[in-house]
């Protein structure tokens, strides 16, 4: 009987740790959200948050047809998005008859989050985070 519950009692142990440590993980969380340009979902484009300082983990993902979805740290993070346009198609093999056409992709000057004016944002512990942008 002593055993039984001197085993039950390690069990326990285990998997109690099991669980805390998988609360605590890597510090790293789901963030998802939407991305909408000059007021219309985002078609094609990507975004990055980066540790202000450049020390510690960074998150990136596409963006697809205005959403998003990556797994970050909580706090506060540079955040740069690019956005692109489709402005036609080419051979993905030029000279090649047979070539499929892929889509040429223009990049949008964005007013703000762009690589040359990255915003600064605080990453919440939960909940989505959504950006609005506009082209210059």
């Amino acid at each position: 009987m002593r055993l039984q519950l001197q085993t039950l009692a390690g069990l326990a142990i285990v998997g109690t740790l099991l669980v805390l440590a998988g609360c605590g993980g890597d510090g790293m969380h789901y963030s998802r959200g939407q991305v909408t340009l000059d007021g219309e979902p985002l078609a094609d484009g990507t975004i990055e948050f980066l540790p202000p300082d450049g020390q510690g983990p960074t998150a990136g993902a596409v963006i697809s047809d205005g959403q998003y979805e990556l797994r970050v740290a909580p706090g506060t993070k540079q955040v740069v998005i690019q956005a692109f346009r489709t402005v036609g198609e080419e051979p993905a093999m030029p000279g090649d008859p047979e070539s499929p056409l892929v889509p040429i992709r223009q990049e949008v000057a964005l007013a703000e989050y762009g690589r040359d004016s990255p915003q600064e944002v605080t990453i919440p512990m939960a909940g989505d985070l959504d950006f609005e942008l506009t082209s210059r």
